[in-house]
């Protein structure tokens, strides 16, 4: 048998199976029924039915997976309310044969739909097609570059904390105290405190 259209997926290779022994089934219901014939056609009818419903049991258990025992999960255990109608539907919707168009994604950034996009790691997970994924990481090394280096950032930093103290130690006694409390509720540990405010004040008389 030669279908009509392109086969994807584990569950379009179990649908297929299934066309070919409803189609053998039917086959097979056509032969004599008496005689030795009729028979054969016994046996094969049996045959084909009991591959037919390991078939069925394999499409159960990919859809709703194995118990401990092996044996493919019941729909009660998934579904409270009209268990066995909601799978039905279910089996029915999974059933349906993918197309080309089922394998595409839709890029994050610019929306082409495509085979080629993909989830990039390196960017959260995000489907993105091959000029979105440039662009990203492009943009991302330009930040890099941007940021300024440890060598660069810790004098800078040096800076604002000395003015940040010579501004403090200007202030009269209690605004002094006011101050020292805002560092400590921002997280600014006592002993850098000390070195900056209390020290240098010290230090300047």
């Amino acid at each position: 048998m030669t279908s009509k259209k392109a086969l994807h997926g584990y569950l379009d290779r179990l649908r297929e199976n299934l066309e070919v022994l409803d189609s053998a089934i039917d086959d097979t219901k056509a032969m004599p029924k008496k005689g030795a014939e009729g028979r054969a056609r016994l046996k094969a009818i049996r045959d084909l039915v009991e591959l037919r419903n390991a078939t069925l049991l394999n499409i159960k258990a990919h859809l709703l997976g194995r118990n401990e025992t092996g044996a493919p999960y019941e729909p009660e255990d998934l579904w409270n309310d009209n268990p066995e109608i909601m799978f039905e539907r279910w089996f029915n919707s999974q059933m349906a044969p993918w197309t080309r168009e089922d394998l595409k994604l839709t890029c994050k950034d610019c929306g082409k739909e495509s085979e080629e996009i993909i989830a990039r790691s390196d960017c959260s997970h995000v489907d993105l097609c091959d000029v979105c994924y440039e662009k990203r990481q492009t943009e991302d090394s330009k930040k890099e570059q941007s940021l300024p280096s440890e060598n660069e950032t810790i004098p800078s930093i040096t800076e604002s904390l000395s003015s940040m103290a010579t501004t403090i130690r200007s202030l009269p006694p209690d605004q002094q105290q006011q101050w020292i409390r805002k560092l400590k509720v921002v997280g600014v540990s006592d002993e850098l405190i000390k070195k900056l405010v209390i020290e240098d004040s010290v230090s300047s008389t």
